[in-house]
């Protein structure tokens, strides 16, 4: 990907490669969080010695989280600023990341997942930043699709991690 910048509808000029790099993160990370947990779920209830019922749970909090999120946050990043909103929820994913990884309960694992989901409207967010940023609609097309077919192509990945990782590595600090 060449270092094209492009003018915004402001004025302002950006680096769509360090733009496109910076999102594309933003959404692995997401989508990570989203559905690499899912194949583990056995090997958290086990060591967290609660049932596959309540560690499902975990999930639920996850993306009702997200869900509730995404009503709120591209709103308020219209009008605090969106790489204000975006760094602050990937913020917020990586300290619910640690509690979540360091859960010596599922309460904690619950308040660590609710915390991640903070992180749902990561995707239609990267999207409206590239909007605004790319005026070209031949171009932001084609940045779109790249966003989109990453968020979607990482879940065999996610998941195969997910599923191999506990195994080997076990779940949270205090395994292994």
């Amino acid at each position: 990907m060449t270092s094209t910048r492009f003018r915004t509808d402001r004025g302002a000029t950006v680096n769509t490669a360090a733009l496109i790099t910076a999102l594309l993160a933003a959404c692995i990370a997401f989508q990570l969080n989203a559905s690499m947990l899912s194949p583990a779920l056995v090997t958290i209830g086990a060591e967290l010695g609660v049932d596959q019922a309540a560690v499902g749970l975990s999930q639920t909090w996850f993306f009702t989280a997200a869900a509730l999120f995404s009503l709120v946050l591209p709103r308020l990043s219209d009008i605090v600023g969106r790489k204000k909103i975006l760094l602050g929820m990937m913020a917020l994913m990586g300290v619910g990341s640690v509690i979540s990884a360091m859960a010596p309960d599922i309460t904690w694992l619950f308040i660590g997942r609710i915390i991640q989901g903070v992180s749902g409207p990561t995707v239609p967010l990267c999207l409206i930043m590239l909007r605004s940023a790319i005026s070209n609609p031949r171009k932001y097309g084609t940045m779109m699709g790249l966003v989109a077919a990453v968020n979607g192509g990482i879940a065999g990945i996610d998941s195969f991690a997910g599923g191999t990782s506990p195994r080997t590595l076990g779940f949270g600090v205090s395994s292994g």
